[in-house]
Order: structure tokens, then sequence, then C-alpha cells
């Protein structure tokens, strides 16, 4: 598993925005980019981060559980 440190600044922004648009905005990517580089955390970790609602993304069980982590990183 290779988990990327833009991957983790991209969950980290998306928690923190609760839209991908907003977040790849703050990190200066494409919204596309963004999203994908979630989704392959998301992948790689085999696990869901949000649930989707609507077009706003809200930290789940595992997402609240990764954010501490990532944020230390």
């Amino acid at each position: 598993m290779k988990i990327t440190l833009r991957q983790i600044e991209v969950f980290v922004a998306v928690a923190t925005h609760g839209q991908v648009t907003r977040a790849a905005e703050s990190v200066a990517l494409t919204q596309s980019a963004a999203s994908m580089a979630l989704g392959e955390l998301e992948q790689q970790l085999a696990v869901r981060l949000f649930d989707r609602v609507g077009r706003q993304l809200v930290l789940n069980e595992a997402g609240r559980q990764l954010l501490p982590k990532a944020i230390d990183t």
C-alpha cells in the first residue's frame, strides 16, 4: 500500500471543507484530481472515509479515526 502525502492532504482538506471542489481549491488541484486522490486513498485503505450526502461529504467513523492521524502527518 502506497499512500501519498498528497492523498492525505486532500483527505484533510475534504474533511475540513466538506466538498471536493472547495478542498481542491485549497490544495491547488482540480476537482477531478482531488476526487481521484481521495478515491485512490479509500481504495488503498479498502474503506470509505466519508458518507456522501448530496454534494456534501461527511466524515464517517473510519474517517473520524483517520483524521487525527492524518493531521499529525
